[in-house]
C-alpha cells in the first residue's frame, strides 16, 4: 500500500521543483519574438471568441491540421504545466518533463498491477484459510453433537439409577425413622434412672473392671508362673557366675585398665555424668585415653562442668536420634556407653509426651545403625532395665520404658557388637519424691509421723541404688571387657521392702521421727495416665510389680555385688541427701485439681 503513495509523492515533489520561486520583486516578463509562421497564424486567428479569453488552454482554430499525437502533447503541456503558455520554460525542458510523466505513469501502472496481484493472492489465501476454519469448526460441531448425544443417552441411565437409589433411600429412611423413634423412647425411659443411679453405677463399673482384671491376671499368672520362676532362678544363677568371675578378675587387677578412647551418650544426664566422672577419677577401674562426652548443647553449664573434670574429656554436640551424628562421635572409639530415655527435656528437667516410647526407640535404632560395622568399636555398655522374666504370653503388659529398652537390646545384638547389658534398678530418690520434708532450717526433722509412699504392697522387695554408683560399675565393665562381653550385669546397693524402707528412715532422721509405708492407690495413677503421659509409665510400673513382678537380685546377690563395689545404701542416702530428696517434685506433674 505504501509504494504507490511514495511514487506519487515523488512526482509532486519533482513538479514543485520545476516551479519558479516567488519573490516580492516584480516579475520579469520574457518577451520572445514570434516566428514568421506564428505571426501568420496569429493574424489568421485574431478574432478570439469571448468565451475563450479566460481559458487556460488558448483557443486554436479548428482548421489546424494536427499530426498524430501532437494534439495530445499540446493538451498535456497546457493542462499539466500552464507555464508552457507563459514561456517560463522552453520546449526541451517541457519534453523531458513529459517524458518523466510517462515514466511515472508506467511506474504507477506497474505498482498498481503488483499491488492488485498481491492483494488478489492475499484474498485467495484468506479464502483458503476461511474454508479450512469452516471445515474444522464443522468437524468440531459434529464431535460436540455426538458427545452431547452420548451424554444425553448416559444421563437417561443416570437419572434412572438416581430414581432407583432415591427410592431405596426413602424405603430405608422409613426404617431409620422408626429406629430413631424407638431409640428416643428407650432413652427417655432409661436415661433418667441412670442419672439417678450414676453415683452407684460408676463405682460398681470400676469394681467390676477390677474384678475382671484380677481374675485374668490370676489365671495368667497361674498359667505362666512356672516359666517365671524358672526364668528368675536361671538368671540369678547366671548372675552369681558373672559376679564371681568379675570379682576374681577385679582381685587380679593391679592398676587401671587401659581402654582407649570411650564415648558416653547423654553425658549431662545423671547416668551419663556419673559414667564420665568415674572414667576420669583417680583410682578408677578403667583409664581411657580420652572420654568423648556426647551432649545436646556443649555450651550448657552441665556440659562445661564435664569439660572441667579432666583434660581427657572432650565435649561433642550430637543428636541422639541421628545415626550420622552418633557415628561421627563414635569414630576412633574402642568402647561406648549408651544411655536412652523417655524424657525429651534437657538434663535436670522432665518433659515426657505421648510419644516417649517411640522417642526412646528412635535413640536405640539410631545408635545401632551408627555402630554397625564401625571399625575399632569393641564393646558397647547399655544402661538398661531389669531382665524380662515373664513370658510374652503373660497378660500384664510391661512398663513402657522396660519394653523400649528390651527392644533396643535386640537392635544392638543384631549389629554383632559385643554388648554388655548393665541392668539398673530404681534410684533411692524415687521413694522420697512424694514425701514432704519435715526438716527445719537447720536440717533437723520435727518429731512426728511421716510416710514413705510407693506403688506396691509393703512386702514387695525392691532393688535400689544411687545413680552416682552407675559410673563405677560402668568403669568395671570397661576394665573387664572379656568377662562381661555379651553378658548382663544387674547392679544394686540395697534389697528392701517398703516396710523396711520406712523402718530405716525412722532410724536415720532423729528421735521422735517415725515413718510408715503407704501404698498409693492404683486407681489414682490409672486415671492420671489419661491426662499426663508421665503417669502412663508410672501406672505401668505399678501394674508390672504389683501383679507378680520381681527384680533381678535377691539379698544374697546384692551382698555379693558389695564385695566388688559397696555403693551408697538407703540409710546413707537419707543421712546425706535426705533434706534435698524429701521433696514434692512429683507433685509438679499433678493437675491443679489433684493438688
Amino acid at each position: 500500500m505504501l509504494k504507490p503513495l511514495t511514487v506519487a509523492l515523488a512526482a509532486v515533489l519533482a513538479a514543485q521543483a520545476l516551479r519558479p520561486s516567488r519573490t516580492t520583486t516584480a516579475p520579469t516578463m520574457v518577451i520572445t519574438r514570434p516566428r514568421a509562421t506564428e505571426t501568420a497564424d496569429r493574424t489568421a486567428c485574431s478574432v478570439v471568441p469571448p468565451a475563450a479569453k479566460n481559458n487556460i488552454i488558448p483557443y486554436t482554430a479548428p482548421s489546424k491540421a494536427w499530426q498524430p499525437g501532437e494534439r495530445r502533447r499540446e493538451v498535456d503541456r497546457q493542462i499539466l504545466h500552464p507555464y508552457f503558455r507563459l514561456g517560463a520554460i522552453d520546449d526541451k525542458t517541457g519534453e523531458r518533463f513529459l517524458g518523466g510523466l510517462k515514466t511515472l505513469r508506467r511506474t504507477l501502472d506497474d505498482v498498481m498491477k503488483t499491488f492488485v496481484a498481491s492483494e488478489w493472492s492475499r484474498e485467495h489465501e484468506l479464502r483458503d484459510a476461511s474454508r479450512e476454519f469452516v471445515a474444522s469448526e464443522w468437524k468440531r460441531e459434529a464431535a460436540l453433537r455426538a458427545s452431547t448425544q452420548k451424554f444425553l443417552e448416559r444421563d437417561d441411565a443416570a437419572i434412572a439409577e438416581a430414581v432407583a437409589s432415591t427410592q431405596q433411600f426413602l424405603e430405608r429412611d422409613d426404617v431409620a425413622v422408626a429406629e430413631a423413634v424407638a431409640q428416643v423412647v428407650c432413652a427417655a425411659a432409661i436415661v433418667p434412672p441412670l442419672v439417678l443411679l450414676a453415683p452407684l453405677l460408676v463405682p460398681m463399673s470400676v469394681a467390676h473392671r477390677k474384678d475382671v482384671w484380677n481374675r485374668a491376671t490370676r489365671q495368667s499368672r497361674a498359667d505362666h508362673v512356672a516359666a517365671f520362676d524358672a526364668a528368675v532362678d536361671a538368671y540369678r544363677a547366671d548372675q552369681r557366675d558373672v559376679v564371681e568371675a568379675l570379682a576374681a578378675a577385679e582381685a587380679r587387677r593391679t592398676r587401671p585398665a587401659r581402654v582407649g578412647r570411650v564415648a558416653v551418650t547423654m553425658a549431662t544426664s545423671q547416668e551419663g555424668a556419673a559414667v564420665v566422672a568415674a572414667l576420669v577419677a583417680d583410682g578408677g577401674a578403667a583409664r581411657p585415653s580420652e572420654v568423648v562426652a556426647l551432649v545436646r548443647d556443649p555450651a550448657s553449664p552441665k556440659a562445661r562442668a564435664l569439660a572441667a573434670l579432666d583434660d581427657r574429656v572432650t565435649v561433642v554436640a550430637y543428636d541422639a536420634t541421628d545415626a550420622a551424628s552418633i557415628r561421627a562421635g563414635l569414630e576412633g572409639c574402642a568402647a561406648a556407653y549408651l544411655c536412652t530415655t523417655l524424657n525429651k527435656a534437657s538434663a535436670g528437667t522432665w518433659a515426657m509426651d505421648w510419644t516417649g516410647g517411640a522417642y526412646e526407640l528412635d535413640q536405640g535404632r539410631a545408635f545401632a545403625e551408627a555402630c554397625a560395622d564401625l571399625d575399632g568399636l569393641e564393646q558397647v555398655i547399655y544402661g538398661t532395665a531389669p531382665v524380662r522374666k515373664w513370658p510374652d504370653e503373660f497378660v500384664v503388659e510391661p512398663p513402657i520404658h522396660y519394653a523400649a529398652k528390651w527392644e533396643i537390646e535386640k537392635m544392638l545384638e543384631a549389629t554383632g557388637v559385643a554388648l554388655t547389658a548393665l541392668r539398673k534398678c530404681p534410684y533411692h530418690e524415687n521413694f522420697t519424691k512424694l514425701t514432704k520434708s519435715g526438716a527445719g532450717p537447720d536440717g533437723t526433722w520435727k518429731p512426728g509421723n511421716y510416710q514413705i509412699k510407693a506403688l506396691t504392697p509393703p512386702d514387695f522387695t525392691y532393688n535400689m541404688l544411687d545413680p552416682k554408683d552407675i559410673g563405677p560399675w560402668a568403669a568395671l565393665a570397661f576394665a573387664h571387657r572379656g568377662v562381661l562381653a555379651s553378658r548382663s550385669l544387674s547392679i544394686a546397693s540395697d534389697c528392701l521392702s517398703g516396710a523396711e524402707m520406712a523402718r530405716d528412715a525412722s532410724e536415720c532422721l532423729g528421735d521422735g521421727v517415725k515413718f510408715s509405708y503407704a501404698k498409693q492407690p492404683r486407681l489414682i495413677f490409672e486415671v492420671l495416665a489419661f491426662v499426663e503421659p508421665t503417669f502412663v509409665y508410672i501406672s505401668g510400673l505399678q501394674r508390672w510389680n504389683s501383679d507378680g513382678g520381681a527384680y533381678d537380685l535377691d539379698r544374697d546377690g546384692v551382698e555379693a555385688l558389695k564385695a566388688i563395689h559397696r555403693g551408697t545404701t538407703w540409710k546413707e542416702h537419707l543421712r546425706k541427701d535426705g533434706l534435698d530428696q524429701f521433696t514434692a517434685t512429683m507433685a509438679d506433674l499433678l493437675p491443679k485439681a489433684i493438688k
